[in-house]
Order: structure tokens, then C-alpha cells, then sequence
């Protein structure tokens, strides 16, 4: 992606946000002041028009997700440094062991996901959507209402949310951002469990020497439309030795550049070692479909 790519209407208002973050976090830039609740409405609104005008100009990018979370952190990062004076002096001996525990809670839940997806997963559940506009919320209501009650429910909110997404990556084996609470992605975790179970049991079938595609595994499930989450299935494959999801190919023959095991390479070496002929990372479906 050059220069000139990244510079888009969405990436511009985005830095604003880290603009604005910047400036609050001068010294001399007074918490609650009104050049403060200037400054920080303005990011706030950032943070609404950005992803916004990114969904519909169709200008989401990678980069400028990235650039999101950037400005994200920086901002949160600001203004939790900002107040955690008052804060801390508003309840000098809750408020540090709150804080602890709620961060000992979040790196648990980020550490289990990082270590069964391989990447940050933070997932969107209304818990932490309530969290944030609580946590974005509170420089406002501190203004109209006692900082102790304030504090308090902002952080039994953010405990309440923090316990529900650890509880969803420990008793959910799949990654989806999507999941609105732990009873939904339960429930749709199991769902999701017996049809992947399903789709093992019809791969394990496949016999050395042949392929199928995501599409006729679908058909064989009795839903030809369901061939993208044959893959997903496949790629969360917990054992390829047992399952040889290498004996997938796409409905044009093509091998999968994002196999689970090895990427197309490693597709390709499985294939050739069971002797299918592979060319030009394409398999002869005339030849070696099963």
C-alpha cells in the first residue's frame, strides 16, 4: 500500500484523534478545563465519523485499522493518565488493587486468545461497547455527579465485561469478533462444533491419492452454499494427521493459500507426497477428484 493510498478521508480524521490526544497530554493541559471537553468531544466525534465514512466510501483498509487501534490506545492511554490522580484520590486504597485486577484480567483473557487464534483477538460484545462509552463518558459525569459512584460503576461495568470475554475465548475454540455475549457465542460455539465435526468425519473419507473441493464436502453436509465454512472448519482443523484437510482444494483445483499447515507450499508437499500431481499450484480435478 503506497502514500498515497494511506492518505484517505477516514485515515485523515483518525489522526486528528491522535492529534488531539497528543495535545491533551501537554502538562500544562488541565483536566476538565473547557480547552479540555473541547478537545476531547472532537476525538470522541473522530472516533464515530471515522469508521463510518470508512464503511460507506468502502475505504476500510488494514492500515487504517491499525491506525484506529493506534489512536485508540493513545487516547485512552491520555486520559486514564490524566485522571488517575483523581481517581486515586478520590479512593486511595480501592483504586489501585480496581485497577490491577482489572488489567490481571484483560492480559488473561488477550493471552489465551493470542495463544489459540496466534493474534490479538478483542471481541465486540455489548459488554465492552457499554465499557467504552462508560470509559469515554466519565470526564462528563464527573462533572455532574460524585467521583466515587461514578468511578465505581465505570469499573464493576468494565469487570462485568472484562469476566464475560475471558469466559468466551476459554469456552469457545473459534475467533469471532462478532460474538455480542458469552451466551450467544456458547451456544453458537456448539452449533458451530457439531457442524465442524461434520465436516471431519466427510474429509476423513477422502482416500490417499484424491481431492475433493470445499464446494462437493458442503454438498455431501446437504448445503452446497455452506463451501466457506467448510473452510473455516478446516482451518481450525485440530489434527491434520487424523483429518487431511491437504486433500481440499478449491472448486477450481487451486490449492488454499491460507492452509492451516504450512500455507500453499505446504499443501502442495502433502499432495505430491500422496502422489497427486500438482501445477502450477493447480490439482487435475478431472484426474484426482475423489
Amino acid at each position: 500500500m503506497n502514500l498515497k493510498e494511506k492518505i484517505t478521508v477516514p485515515n485523515c480524521i483518525t489522526s486528528m484523534r491522535i492529534l488531539g490526544a497528543l495535545c491533551m497530554g501537554l502538562p500544562y493541559f488541565e483536566i476538565l478545563s473547557p480547552q479540555f471537553f473541547i478537545i476531547y468531544t472532537l476525538c470522541g466525534v473522530t472516533d464515530v465519523l471515522d469508521g463510518f465514512i470508512a464503511r460507506m466510501t468502502k475505504k476500510t483498509t488494514e492500515f487504517g485499522a491499525k491506525l484506529d487501534s493506534v489512536a485508540d490506545l493513545l487516547f485512552y492511554g491520555v486520559m486514564l493518565i490524566k485522571l488517575l490522580p483523581r481517581m486515586l484520590g478520590a479512593m486511595p486504597n480501592a483504586m489501585p488493587w480496581m485497577i490491577v485486577t482489572l488489567l490481571a484480567i484483560r492480559v488473561v483473557s488477550y493471552s489465551i486468545a493470542a495463544f489459540k487464534h496466534k493474534k490479538f483477538a478483542s471481541l465486540h460484545t455489548y459488554m465492552n461497547k457499554l465499557t467504552g462509552l462508560c470509559g469515554f463518558s466519565m470526564p462528563y459525569l464527573i462533572k455532574l455527579l460524585p467521583e466515587v459512584g461514578v468511578y465505581t460503576t465505570v469499573y464493576i461495568i468494565a469487570m462485568i465485561a472484562a469476566c464475560e470475554e475471558l469466559t468466551i475465548h476459554v469456552y469457545t475454540a473459534t475467533y469471532k469478533t462478532k460474538n455480542r455475549n458469552v451466551i450467544t457465542a456458547v451456544k453458537g460455539e456448539k452449533t458451530m462444533g457439531d457442524f465442524y465435526s461434520q465436516v471431519y468425519e466427510v474429509v476423513k473419507k477422502i482416500p490417499v491419492g484424491k481431492v475433493a473441493t470445499y464446494t462437493q464436502v458442503a454438498e455431501m453436509l446437504g448445503n452446497k452454499n455452506l463451501a466457506r465454512a467448510v473452510g473455516n472448519a478446516l482451518h481450525n482443523n485440530p489434527d491434520y494427521t487424523a483429518i487431511p484437510c491437504h486433500r481440499v482444494v478449491k472448486a477450481n483445483g487451486k490449492l488454499a493459500e491460507n492452509y492451516a499447515f504450512g500455507g500453499l507450499e505446504g499443501q502442495k508437499q502433502h499432495l505430491i507426497n500422496e502422489g497427486v500431481e500438482v501445477c502450477d499450484n493447480r490439482v487435475d480435478l478431472e484426474k484426482y477428484k475423489w
